[in-house]
This record gives structure tokens, sequence and C-alpha cells, in this order.
């Protein structure tokens, strides 16, 4: 991954929290005039405006009154802040309210929470003041959860109560799939300036990747190990030169552990003493394969480099997603754009909140995390998307085993000018998106056919052929670039 930064990070500051709020900054529009007049009945005034859970982005329930079609899933078993907005026509004079909200698991006690008495002033989506608001913990949001919210006035001198739903609850749109991120780091021990340089693997590091991974990624829990150091003797630099041959090491070391088809390998290497000295020729700061759901999960893997720096953790985030098959979003300039990616310069389309910090995430000041824009958080498009591919690799990972699967798979790396060269042999079938590929020479001359997958690499170019097939060795020497044949 490549970036570069545009804007400074800009998160909304709330100041402490507690579980319910009290709307103190926001000036009442109900006290009674300089005549004495009495705030006006609220019953037939007040409606219900927004319901919204954010996790990690603003999933919307309701907007303008009206249930709508969720825009990211909500997560089982993480916290939640849900906010309510409700409004009257500003001519009238309503009182202080309570909103109580009512969350419904399967199979437990209701959760109840009350918020306010608090004002109805305009909404703000920055200033969580100017709403009802709630927070949740990870065990009150299971699988089945559905809400209602009832607005009164706390003095009794209004008995009309605010139901919405009317009657039943609304569905919080909670998946039923509660996905664990898995990744095991690959220190690697960089030779090739005879430093013998390992990255940092300390406790506190570890628990910095974990968290950014989950403020931005739709889990559950973050799992993170640490395999033993691999050592590497040659020369990595940062025009993106050796890359492709440290990530082969990183496939077999995958390769060679076995482990379960949900777990991402990343290796991590600081290839100069300082980022700035490595950066002085390039700046590729990782590096994965976009895979497909395919049954090659060795290639699950990805590289970073483990310089403490502003982007380190949205690298990580990116890269590992690049191995859910993710591509970028466009800012930055990058290859490989996601052409279906519904926001201009890589905006996140949603507000986000971030729940280590318990902070709001301005759509304005951020950036979705696979641009090569800086700062960034995720989008409700790319939270969705990465939610899927878990739940899918979830449904079908084969069960662990302790000896490989029988079919063999050869890797080829495709340079940018076409070239291929061996990689290593993996284990799996063939993808279900394989191809029948021509290779061709440098004068658009077939040389030969091979059946497989072409997976992109990220931020170097070219990319992995995988292929039950061994290409002769003449046949790589002229094979330039290999093209799908035309059905």
């Amino acid at each position: 991954m490549v970036r570069r930064n545009l804007r400074v990070l800009a998160v909304v500051g709330l100041g402490a929290m507690a579980a319910c709020g009290d709307g103190a900054s926001v000036p009442s529009s109900g006290a009674a005039d300089d005549a004495g007049v009495a705030p006006q009945a609220f019953g037939e005034l007040v409606s219900v405006e927004q319901i919204a859970v954010y996790q990690a982005v603003k999933v919307s329930l309701v907007s303008e009154g009206a249930t709508v079609v969720p825009n990211a899933p909500v997560i089982a078993k993480r916290p939640a802040l849900v906010r309510l907005h409700a409004k009257a026509p500003l001519s009238t004079k309503v009182p202080k309210l309570v909103a109580e909200l009512r969350v419904r698991n399967p199979g437990q006690p209701d959760v109840v929470l009350q918020s306010g008495p608090r004002p109805l002033g305009a909404f703000q989506e920055g200033d969580l003041s100017s709403s009802f608001y709630w927070e949740l913990e990870a065990e009150q949001v299971t699988q089945g959860a559905q809400l209602s919210v009832e607005i009164r006035d706390p003095s009794g001198a209004d008995p009309s109560v605010i139901r919405y739903p009317s009657t039943g609850e609304l569905s919080m749109n909670v998946g039923a799939f509660e996905p664990t991120l898995k990744v095991k780091f690959v220190p690697i021990k960089y030779q090739a300036d005879g430093s013998d340089r390992v990255p940092a693997m300390d406790d506190l590091t570890i628990e910095g990747y974990r968290q950014a991974l989950y403020k931005m990624y739709p889990v559950t829990a973050v799992d993170i190990s640490v395999r033993d150091v691999v050592a590497w003797p040659l020369v990595v630099r940062g025009d993106g030169e050796g890359w492709s041959q440290l990530l082969d090491a990183v496939m077999e070391t995958r390769e060679d552990d076995k482990p379960a088809d949900d777990v991402y390998y990343v290796g991590v290497f600081v290839p100069a003493a300082t980022q700035r000295e490595y950066c002085e020729a390039g700046c590729v700061l990782g590096v994965a394969p976009a895979v497909g759901l395919a049954e090659n999960v060795s290639l699950r893997t990805a590289m970073i480099v483990g310089y403490h720096s502003e982007h380190l953790h949205g690298t990580l985030a990116q890269e590992l997603a690049h191995a859910m098959g993710r591509m970028h979003a466009p800012c930055g300039n990058p290859a490989a754009i996601d052409r279906k990616y519904p926001y201009d310069d890589a905006s996140i389309g949603a507000w986000g909140w971030d729940l280590e910090q318990r902070k709001l995430v301005d759509p304005d000041e951020v950036y979705d995390f696979m641009s090569y824009c800086n700062p960034v958080w995720v989008s409700d498009y790319t939270y969705a998307g990465i939610y899927a591919r878990m739940a899918k690799v979830d449904r079908e990972k084969r069960p662990e085993v302790t000896e490989p699967p029988p079919s063999a798979m050869k890797t080829y790396h495709v340079a940018k000018d076409g070239t291929l060269r061996p990689g290593p042999t993996i284990h799996g079938g063939l993808a279900r998106s394989s191809d029948e590929l021509v290779l061709e020479n440098g004068a658009h001359q077939a040389v030969g056919k091979v059946r497989g997958s072409f997976h992109a690499l990220s931020n170097i170019g070219g990319g992995i052929l995988v292929t039950p097939t061994e290409i002769p060795a003449a046949t790589l020497k002229r094979a330039r670039f290999a093209r799908t044949v035309a059905q």
C-alpha cells in the first residue's frame, strides 16, 4: 500500500460520556416564555425522525420517520451506540423529554435504558447531545435483537407516550454470524544488509494492531498470534523490488504451518533503519494478493513494513482486506480500483463511531482505508463487504486437517512487464473463478495455454497465476503475459 497524506484526522471530540445523554449543551426550546405560558402538549407534535446503530459505521434503521433497508450489518456481541432523533415543529414549545430504549434479545431479559431529560433541538450528526443516545454492551447485542423506543414527559404533566414502532419491535439487523478476525504475524529477520533486524512484536505493538483492526472491521473479536521468526537474506526495496519473493516465503510458511482456513498470515519486516531511509526510492508499505473466495487458502497472506507511523495501522487494514478480495477505493491514484465503490474520492459515506475512543468520525474528514489517502476510517460499503466475505469463508471453510489435500497447485508470479517466474507450490482445488488463459510472447503470438486463476498484487503491480499445470521452462522464457481466452 502506498499512501499520501491529504488532511489531518478529525473526529468529533465528545468528552466524557455516561450511559445516557443529558443534552445539557443544547438550549431548551420548551421553557415557559416571559408571560408564563406553559409548554404545549407534545403528544401530537413530536415525531421520530431517525434511529441508527453505530459500531464502526452508522447503520440506519429509520430515516425521515420510515424504516429503511440497513446500509450495513449490525455485528453480534459487539458494543453499540444507539441514537434517536425526534423533532417537533419549530414554532411549538414542548417540555424537556425523556426517551426509553428497550432492546429485546431472544432468551434474555429486556434491556431498558433511559436518555434525558433533554429538549428537542436541531439534530447535528456530530453532536451526541443533539439526540437521545444509549450505549449497549457487547452481550446486549445478539442475533435476532429487536428494539423499540418510547418518549415521555418526565414531569407527568402530559401523559402522552410516543412509541416507535407503534406496535411490536424494530429489527436491529444483527447478523447471524459472530466474526472473529484471526491474524498470525510472521516476523521477518531482515539479513540482506547484515543487520538481522526484526520488527517490534511487543505487547504494546500487538495491542495497537488489534485495536486498529477491531475499530474498523466488522468483527466480534480480533485474535492475534505471532509465530517464530523467518530469516530473509534478499533485498526488498521501497520501489517494489523483492516484495513478491518475500511474499512467496510467507505463503510457503502458511502452507507448512497448515492453519485453519480463516487464519490470515501477515509478514512484518523492517528493511532499513528508518522509514525515511527505506522510502528514498519509493514507498511501498504493504502487499497482498487480491484473493477471490477460492480453495487456495495459502494465498490468504499479506506483507507490511513494521515502521511505527501514522500509516501503519491503515496499511495493515488495507492489506488484510486485499487478501479478502477487496480492491482499492478511488483516491490517491491507486491501481486496481473497485469500480463499484459508491462514493467519490473514497468518502466513507456514513458517519463513523470509534468505539475504543468513543468518538464520532466525520465522513468529511476521513477516507476509506482501501484508498491511498489519509487519514482513514471505513466506509459502510467496505464494512458490509468484509462482513459478507468473512461470513462466506466461515461457511465454506474445511475441517482442520493434519495432512495437505492431495492436489498440488503451481503458482507463477506475473511481473508488471508480463514476465513470469515460478512461485511456491500450494495445495487446494482449482479456483471456481478459473479461466483458460493463453500465454503470449512480446509479439502477441501464442506460445501456450493454461487453465488457472489470476490474482492481482496490490501496490506493486502484476500478480499471481495459480494453475494445476506446470508451465515448461522454455515457455516461461518466452511468455510475457497471460490473457483470458475469448469465449
